[in-house]
């Protein structure tokens, strides 16, 4: 983790990273990779990024300013979310599982304090 984490300093790009840790293993002689990339999952748009921020927050799973970029915080959410509901903790987003986020999101009853317009009370 922490020559990944260096190797981002040089290039900010994830896939870059993977890629020379990836192949830094190999020439260790490590085991190769046991799953294929997930080619066939779309990745998620902005407006559902955005969406899937929104909803691990209302779920408590803060994951500071929603920006629609699937950051460290971002991921370290969908983790937590994923273990305390029994998933696989990949921390990778998908469109199922922003609609399962979504869908538990919004069988939260709103805070009808927070509908009140500011000065009204």
């Amino acid at each position: 983790m922490a020559n990944f984490k260096t190797i981002l300093k040089y290039n900010a790009a994830a896939s870059y990273a993977l890629a020379v840790c990836l192949l830094a293993d190999r020439m260790k002689g490590e085991a190769p990779l046991v799953a294929a990339w997930p080619r066939d999952e779309p990745p998620l748009t902005r407006a559902e990024r955005l969406a899937l921020q929104d909803s691990l927050t209302k779920l408590g799973f803060s994951i500071g300013a929603a920006d629609g970029m699937i950051g460290a915080k971002t991921r370290a959410a969908l983790r937590a979310f994923q273990k305390s509901r029994g998933l696989a903790a990949d921390g990778f987003a998908t469109f199922d599982l922003l609609a399962r986020i979504a869908t538990e999101a919004k069988a939260i009853p709103e805070n009808p304090a927070s509908n009140v317009p500011a000065g009204a009370m």
